[in-house]
């Protein structure tokens, strides 16, 4: 290696399988002082996850962040004698770019990052379906174009409640309702009646979405026959109090019903009970385990064989590695990644971007 030309960080192939990866965990920060052999990072294949390790001493410098697919074979970052500036950096990855694309399927392609069934690929060019918009499915089926055809007819009218369906009441209307609301509207088979939130003025409206009254209009909506309930209160900063209102909506006889994005990535191996709320560009791998009322916020990512007990929050960009286990009523905070197999006790606190790398008791509070 020479001060001209930094040594690339190469994934290798852990599973034959497996041509690409993701990237869980970055253990060195950009442009810190590496050794060689040691720890970088940490990548997930379809089977386990491993670490990659260092070449050489050196300043690292990333290609790739957290969540990113790398293919087996390319670079997710590289090692230089000295410190390199962001121009220099910039330089190198424009120079190690044709190589690595030329090994990505392009995202524009029919296939996109997937695979397409030719019935699939015959069925998007009459409904002129953008099969790109399709690519984290690992095979594209005519069903999958079908929903994604008819769930771009029912967004062009945003600003109007779902009036088909089951009939469904959300309790709460701040912030976290209104993303509630827009999968909502996004997942054919559910009718908004309206909202239940003491806080609010009745006849106002949520992103076109009726205020009914306070809670004690529950008993009212039962009896008339709505049986589903969403919560959507997500409660960040008083975690707990959701198992309560999950709880007051059982207890009124409301079912809970899943609610996930259409661009969230499930795999059919996974396992969720009732009242989760799954937001866009979420993971949940192979075998995972999700109990109830559990929130897996926008791109987070559930590895493989992890667990999740009642009322777990991931915030925005966590990440948990293969085998982690939750604890009932925590809250992991945003940009978190957890190591494999830790074990974070009940009513934990994981503050924003901690790195967590040993096993947490209940009742904690964990900083960076």
């Amino acid at each position: 290696m020479t001060d001209q030309s930094p040594q690339k960080i190469l994934i290798p192939r852990e599973g034959a399988s497996d041509d690409y990866v993701t990237l869980i965990e970055i253990n060195a920060p950009e442009g810190s002082a590496v050794q060689a052999d040691q720890i970088l990072c940490v990548c997930e294949t379809s089977k386990t996850a491993f670490e990659v390790i260092s070449p050489a001493a050196g300043y690292i410098h990333w290609a790739h962040n957290v969540g990113d697919r790398i293919a087996v074979g390319a670079a997710c970052g590289f090692v230089s004698q000295q410190a390199m500036s962001p121009a220099q950096v910039q330089h190198w990855l424009e120079l190690d770019k044709p190589k690595e694309a030329s090994q990505q399927p392009a995202a524009n392609t029919p296939t996109g990052a997937g695979r397409v069934s030719k019935a699939a690929l015959d069925l998007a060019q009459r409904l002129g379906v953008d099969l790109s918009e399709l690519a984290h499915l690992p095979l594209v089926k005519t069903k999958d174009v079908q929903d994604h055809s008819d769930l771009q007819k029912s967004a062009e009218t945003p600003s109007k409640a779902i009036t088909h369906g089951q009939r469904l009441v959300i309790y709460g209307g701040g912030g976290h309702a209104k993303m509630c609301i827009d999968i909502l509207k996004r997942q054919i088979g559910f009718q908004i009646e309206g909202i239940v939130d003491s806080t609010l003025t009745p006849g106002a409206t949520v992103l076109g979405v009726p205020v009914l009254g306070g809670e004690d209009m529950l008993p009212q909506l039962r009896d008339a026959g709505v049986r589903y309930a969403v919560l959507g209160v997500g409660a960040a900063t008083n975690h707990t109090i959701r198992s309560k209102l999950f709880n007051k909506l059982k207890s009124h006889g409301f079912e809970m019903p899943n609610i996930i994005h259409p661009t969230a990535v499930i795999e059919p191996s996974a396992q969720l009970g009732e009242g989760n709320q799954v937001m866009a560009q979420a993971y949940i791998g192979s075998d995972a385990r999700i109990a109830d009322n559990c929130i897996i916020n926008v791109q987070s990512i559930v590895s493989h064989d992890a667990q999740l007990a009642d009322n777990v929050h991931l915030a925005p960009a966590s990440v948990l590695a293969g085998g982690v286990q939750i604890g009932t009523d925590t809250l992991i905070g945003m940009n978190t990644s957890i190591y494999m197999k830790i074990k974070v006790g009940a009513r934990v606190t994981v503050a924003n971007q901690t790195s967590v790398v040993a096993n947490v008791k209940d009742d904690s509070f964990v900083r960076p």
